[in-house]
């Protein structure tokens, strides 16, 4: 990122602040310059716009007999609020998931929803309920089982939302951000940062079961959400299809195990030529140990050892589907030039 103006520096001290208070529980403004490499003065002069804002707190003071105490700061929780709207089809039923954080990403209650018919009217009647009851919501993100391209829902599991203008209208009314983004870009970037040790390229693969739908991924390239220039990037089903598997193969696919595993493998072999990550997730359809051995064999009969990332199973697709959701729409308002 290249910073051009005064408007931009102060925007990226005040990220570079923000992240080093919320990692600690309470810290001094000797701190914070020492973590940020920022001057003193430079702290001071955000520290204070952040105080006033209410973004952090002033909790006490340390020192002893010797010498002017320093200050503490610690980071409002509850500076912002964020709802997070996940959208799926599961077992042939529309869902919607809400969950409502605070701005540590912590959620504070979820509920989920199962309706006939989920489009645009539904959602925006839900998040006005939810910020009828919360008026610390600042940020609402919405997940589709889709591809999106500047708010605009292109393709999606569930056709009631392809191009609907959520985003415009929740904007309009309410006065706060919203972010709509593809539910497996949400579950990789909630599996990237889950990791014990940040990889620079990353993936996520998933294989649902549901007819509706097919494999998808979500892309991390140097620490970043891969999307490409439509949006498209990640949609291995066409990949598949090139191949000459079509949709309804994908389907059979799915109820053979032998044939299953030997795709998922395939799948893995096409990202890993592709952005070439140092750890894969697998998820979906029932994957377990025996499926994650066989696999890897068959990884390894085409593609040298050194080669091939390093594979781990987890099914839990929709609790890091909503985890994600929460963090990268928190991430989109305190840290935007991460995202």
């Amino acid at each position: 990122m290249v910073v051009s103006t005064a408007i931009e520096i102060r925007r990226l001290n005040k990220e570079r602040i923000r992240n080093a208070i919320q990692r600690y529980e309470k810290c001094t403004k000797a701190d914070i310059a020492r973590e940020t490499a920022l001057s003193m003065a430079t702290c001071s002069t955000t520290l204070n716009e952040m105080l006033e804002s209410g973004e952090i707190l002033k909790v006490e003071q340390t020192g002893f007999n010797i010498g002017r105490p320093a200050d503490v700061f610690t980071y409002n929780a509850d500076y912002m609020h964020i709802l997070g709207l996940c959208t799926a089809v599961q077992n042939g039923r529309n869902m919607v998931k809400y969950a409502i954080a605070d701005a540590f990403g912590r959620i504070l209650t979820h509920e989920t929803i199962r309706v006939d018919r989920l489009d645009d009217t539904l959602l925006e009647a839900l998040a006005h309920e939810c910020m009828k009851q919360d008026a610390r919501i600042q940020a609402v993100g919405l997940g589709v089982p889709g591809y999106v391209q500047n708010s605009d829902i292109k393709d999606c599991d569930i056709s009631t939302l392809i191009g609907t203008n959520f985003a415009e209208r929740i904007q309009e009314k309410h006065h706060v951000k919203v972010m709509i983004e593809n539910d497996m870009n949400l579950i990789a970037y909630q599996l990237f940062h889950e990791c014990p040790e940040k990889h620079a390229n990353f993936a996520a693969i998933y294989f649902p079961r549901e007819p509706e739908a097919f494999v998808g991924a979500g892309l991390i390239v140097e620490g970043r959400l891969l999307k490409g220039s439509s949006m498209l990037a990640g949609e291995l089903h066409h990949v598949a299809r090139a191949f000459g598997i079509s949709y309804e193969e994908q389907r059979k696919i799915m109820q053979n195990r032998e044939s299953f595993c030997r795709f998922v493998a395939q799948m893995v072999l096409v990202v890993a030529c592709t952005v070439n990550p140092s750890q894969v997730t697998i998820m979906g359809n029932g994957l377990d140990e025996n499926d994650l051995r066989t696999i890897c064999s068959r990884c390894l009969e085409t593609m040298p050892a050194a080669n091939v990332p390093s594979i781990r199973i987890d099914n839990d697709v929709f609790g890091n589907y909503i985890e994600g959701l929460v963090r990268f729409t928190r991430d989109s308002v305190l840290y935007p030039t991460l995202i």
